[in-house]
């Protein structure tokens, strides 16, 4: 946001929807090249991932994850600090100090703060539809191997009340946890910014620019993923569709994948950024 802008839309606490987009992109057409590096770190990591989880499914999936928090905290960094403060820490910008401990620590907080909720619809998974439609471990198994078939003997099992009251809820906790998203939106910017992290501290910034907010994010984020789409579809017209067969494949596979999530970050986090600047009361005080 210009000076300006950024007054306006704090005296009036309205979040401009068109005008945060476009910051958003501008940014990202401004700035790409100068996190190529940072997103080639994520790739790295998400290719070692990939391939540790190949190797040893059970072991790999917990390296992976680490793997991926690390990395990510590194490049969300390299991005939001050129974004609230416009800096650039270290070689490209890459650095792992404060900065990233500090969305680790955002990260970790927002797991804990969702985690009841996945645990709740696993619960209701395991005990009310899973129970019904699986007799033995073997039977679960071959059922989620195949979407289609699962979709049709849930329908079957659960019957049309059954299937509407889980529906129903499945769509009342998405609904939950994309509130939640939204109203903490400008978490990792602000933390970037405050120098330290604020969390529910920023709960009242977004107070009546729920829709502005999720429409910014929806027409932010909706190009990237349509370009992220198209080069996942070229990666499985190039592979022909078949699994990774050889450890480079797998890593290569991945790392690609990697690169191209990464990159797609960048406007959504330049959105969080202008959003963080445009919304945050003159007289803020970190605590």
């Amino acid at each position: 946001m210009s000076d300006a802008s950024d007054a306006s839309d704090a005296s009036n606490g309205k979040a401009p929807v068109r005008a945060s987009v476009a910051a958003a992109w501008r940014f990202f057409f401004a700035h790409w090249a100068e996190f190529a590096p940072a997103a080639a770190v994520v790739a790295l990591a998400a290719g070692l991932g990939d391939l540790f989880q190949a190797m040893a499914p059970a072991g790999g999936r917990i390296i992976s994850l680490a793997l991926s928090t690390v990395a990510g905290a590194v490049f969300f960094a390299a991005v939001l600090r050129r974004a609230v403060r416009n800096e650039a820490t270290g070689p490209f910008g890459l650095s792992f100090g404060a900065d990233e401990v500090r969305l680790i620590g955002v990260s970790l907080s927002l797991l804990v703060m969702i985690a009841p909720i996945v645990l709740l619809v696993a619960l209701v998974l395991f005990v009310t539809v899973l129970g019904r439609v699986a007799g033995t471990p073997q039977e679960l198994q071959a059922l989620l191997a195949d979407p289609d078939r699962f979709s049709r003997v849930v329908a079957e099992r659960l019957g049309p009340t059954g299937e509407a009251a889980f529906s129903l809820f499945v769509f009342l906790v998405c609904a939950i946890v994309i509130w939640l998203l939204v109203r903490l939106v400008v978490i990792n910017a602000a933390s970037i910014g405050e120098r330290r992290i604020v969390i529910f501290q920023t709960w009242s910034w977004t107070h009546g620019n729920f829709l502005r907010v999720l429409a910014a994010i929806v027409l932010t984020r909706l190009p990237a993923v349509i370009v992220s789409y198209f080069l996942s579809a070229l990666l499985v017209t190039i592979t022909g569709g078949a699994s990774p067969a050889s450890p480079v494949e797998v890593f290569l596979v991945g790392g690609f994948s990697g690169f191209v999530g990464a990159m797609s970050e960048i406007p959504a986090l330049a959105l969080a950024a202008h959003l963080y600047r445009g919304l945050r009361p003159t007289d803020f005080v970190p605590k």
